[in-house]
């Protein structure tokens, strides 16, 4: 379970490399602000100003015998560490990349408090980064034995040609799980038209269409009534408490992802444990084939395409570096 984090926070700014002691001291200072905040932005005539800027939150839960509990930051600018009840959970030292703290060992029954210092000096970059909590920040709850998040990695490879075809595309589902409490690894395929009711999406992956089921395979059996994915290999590689399970599924002429016609489908990722299904995860993919040809230059299933390059930074410009879907 993962659900957005970013209501109910304030934010207090003060001078460079403050000490986390000091924000207690101006407790009545802090103002309410919604996420993703670029505090840099609001001050036009000094947008590169040194400051280390404090998040703070409350929030109450009940925590859960054998789940794990985290914090999913998708971006701060840019010296980051992260307290919980007044204990230090993690740092992040890169502003440009999403990571996890894991709040499991200092969450407590009833009230909770998260405090964020963001440490910003300049010069960092060559750009305008602007400073702060500035992507989504997300709250989630998993088993103990857990898809690690971003944890699903998928690659497909088209296998042959036919005439008058789509052609037939391997697809390879690696999933990297924390712990050793599971028992197999399924998958499902969705077209991305028709979706059972019974399925909820993260809005971000379903964009308001429907998904149409193709196939759900498993080691021993294939679901559905259906030949489109057949299960053609699995294997597990166990290191330092992190299993990397690999599928690798034969689809059968999928329609294939073109910038004119840009057809997608979503994958479920489902652990499975006792005959349960304790977490699943989506992806979305598309099927093409990819080449370069020093004659033809390059060619996207098999069609000469022209690549168009952009220079398109992350910030919206006079809004800043906070990321609004609306802007």
């Amino acid at each position: 379970m993962k659900r957005l984090f970013n209501g109910g926070w304030s934010f207090w700014c003060g001078e460079p490399d403050l000490d986390v002691s000091e924000a207690g001291k101006h407790l009545t200072e802090f103002q309410k602000v919604d996420l993703p905040h670029d505090w840099l932005i609001a001050d036009a005539k000094n947008l590169y100003r040194d400051g280390c800027g404090f998040y703070r939150k409350f929030f109450s839960m009940q925590p859960k015998e054998n789940k794990r509990y985290s914090l999913i930051f998708e971006g701060v600018y840019m010296d980051t560490t992260i307290w919980v009840n007044e204990q230090q959970a993690g740092e992040w030292k890169y502003g440009y990349s999403t990571f996890e703290i894991d709040l499991t060992p200092f969450v407590k029954a009833g009230e909770n408090e998260i405090l964020v210092s963001v440490n910003f000096r300049s010069p960092n970059s060559r750009w305008y980064s602007g400073a702060g909590i500035y992507r989504d920040v997300w709250f989630k709850e998993t088993p103990e034995t857990y898809i690690r998040e971003n944890g699903v990695y998928i690659h497909t490879e088209a296998c042959g040609e036919k005439v008058g075809k789509e052609p037939d595309f391997l697809l390879y589902a690696d999933t990297e799980i924390v712990g050793d409490a599971w028992d197999e690894v399924r998958h499902t395929l969705y077209a991305k038209r028709e979706v059972p009711p019974e399925i909820e999406l993260p809005f971000e992956l379903l964009l308001g269409d429907e998904m149409e089921l193709v196939e759900e395979a498993s080691p021993e059996e294939t679901y559905a009534g259906s030949e489109r994915a057949d299960f053609c290999v699995s294997e597990t590689i166990i290191f330092h408490n992190t299993n990397k399970n690999t599928n690798i599924y034969r689809v059968k002429s999928p329609r294939c992802w073109d910038v004119e016609h840009p057809h997608l489908y979503i994958l479920k990722t489902g652990l499975w444990k006792d005959g349960e299904i304790i977490q699943e995860e989506y992806s979305q993919i598309g099927f093409r084939s990819i080449a370069f040809d020093p004659e033809q230059g390059f060619l996207l299933n098999g069609r000469k395409v022209k690549l168009n390059g952009v220079c398109e930074h992350h910030d919206l410009g006079a809004l800043g570096a906070a990321f609004h879907r609306a802007a």
